[in-house]
């Protein structure tokens, strides 16, 4: 199911559990690991274990949709795609949707984060085209490996994705290097009011904001 047919879907009463905003250990800028575990990124069956152990914990939390959101990086999105065949969903729930993507830190003020979102089966090769568009060549890291900003401002880094297809979403609004942030600079609240920024993401519900 592509992006435009889930947003023509009807939307009154008709709820579907996503997670849109997913890192894994191959994020320079996280963490994450398993409990007890040191990470081994070189080691492709504990990458593939890991992946298996995001998904079957999504399909216990009834989770519809994932997006794989990687600073920079679609390192894993074939691991995703491929690991997902070999899961069936529980009785009574459908396969996992999983949207392929990633997240940049742009030039707008200081460095606010865009989640970008693609078609279900969007291969690597296209995915890597379009996170290049935002960079000067070899510009995604720095030396320790860490994500650079990308050369591009919230809105460019919009209408570049919109034109590939691609949807965008501001990550965690409220944060210092969020959208809402600071809202009172002007860049920001022409991103906040962007009609082709599809949402943005906020911690708890609408009334904390």
């Amino acid at each position: 199911m592509s992006i435009k047919e889930i947003l023509k879907k009807p939307n009154g009463a008709n709820f579907r559990i996503a997670d849109l905003h997913i890192h894994t250990p191959a994020d320079k800028s996280k963490n994450y690991e398993m409990v007890g575990e040191k990470k081994q990124l070189n080691d492709e069956d504990w990458c593939r274990q890991y992946t298996r152990r995001i998904i079957e914990e999504g399909y216990k939390k009834k989770i519809a949709v994932i997006g794989i959101t990687d600073h920079n990086s679609i390192d894993w999105i074939n691991y995703f795609n491929e690991e997902a065949k070999n899961i069936s969903p529980p009785e009574g729930q459908s396969e996992i949707i999983i949207f392929p993507g990633f997240e940049v830190n742009t030039n707008t003020g200081s460095g606010v984060h865009i989640i970008c979102l693609f078609n279900p089966g969007t291969s690597k090769v296209k995915l890597d085209e379009y996170l290049s568009t935002l960079f000067e060549a070899g510009e995604r890291f720095d030396s320790r490996g860490y994500p650079k900003l990308a050369k591009k401002s919230c809105n460019e880094v919009i209408d570049l994705i919109q034109d590939k297809g691609g949807i965008c979403i501001g990550a965690h609004a409220l944060s210092s290097n969020g959208i809402l942030s600071g809202y009172a600079e002007q860049p920001r609240m022409e991103t906040f009011t962007n009609p082709k920024l599809l949402a943005v993401e906020i911690p708890g519900a609408r009334s904390e904001l």
